[in-house]
């Protein structure tokens, strides 16, 4: 039981990351810093 938590909540970490990434991209445009 403990592993499908910690595997949602890997995915929703690199969701979460994805989503952050696209709005600071869309958000700020001028500004092209890729953080990887």
């Amino acid at each position: 039981m403990m592993e499908i938590i910690i595997c949602i909540i890997s995915k929703m970490e690199k969701v979460m990351s994805a989503v952050v990434q696209l709005t600071m991209t869309r958000f700020a445009p001028k500004t092209h810093i890729h953080t990887t």
